[in-house]
């Protein structure tokens, strides 16, 4: 699968290179696409990136393929900052889901042992580490983040009963 991002009049793509693993971006200014290239850093995956933008920056976010655990990556609109492990430590086994709301980034994963629904927030200088989500509920499947009205809503899967959930995170 890939993901899409809109930053600064143009509209970001990423996908996951079928035999390299790489993350590949390109970009799209409305009337022409500037075409398909490694994301910097050398960074690896077998998932789906996450992505948003975040005080004019382009963050996304990779599961790393032997250590499972998550990775960040920012454009400034020039500069790739290059690939570094989230603080607050964490592993998981599927992709990650990412917003924006107000003066914070939100992550959320799945925890690999657990299965619990966790987050990590960034205010612009620190990460506030991997903290479960307040309401409990476990899934096996990534969870999808989205912001209306100003709250962040995650959606979710359950692991037993094949429900779909809603969470209104903080």
């Amino acid at each position: 699968p890939c993901t899409t991002l809109f930053r600064s009049g143009e509209l970001y793509i990423f996908g996951i290179g079928i035999g390299d693993h790489q993350h590949y971006v390109n970009s799209f200014n409305g009337s022409t696409w500037a075409g398909w290239s490694a994301v910097p850093g050398g960074g690896t995956t077998e998932l789906s990136d996450a992505a948003t933008v975040f005080n004019g920056k382009l963050y996304i976010f990779g599961i790393g393929i032997g250590d499972h655990q998550h990775y960040v990556n920012s454009f400034n609109g020039s500069t790739w900052a290059g690939w570094s492990v989230m603080p607050g430590g964490g592993t998981t086994n599927v992709a990650d889901a990412a917003v924006t709301l107000g003066n914070e980034m939100y992550v959320f994963g799945i925890g690999i042992n657990d299965h619990h629904h966790y987050v990590n927030a960034f205010n612009g200088s620190t990460w506030r580490g991997w903290s479960a989500v307040p309401g409990g509920g476990t899934t096996l499947l990534s969870d999808a983040a989205a912001v209306f009205q100003n709250k962040v809503y995650l959606f979710g899967i359950g692991i037993n009963d094949h429900q779909h959930y809603m969470n209104i995170y903080p």
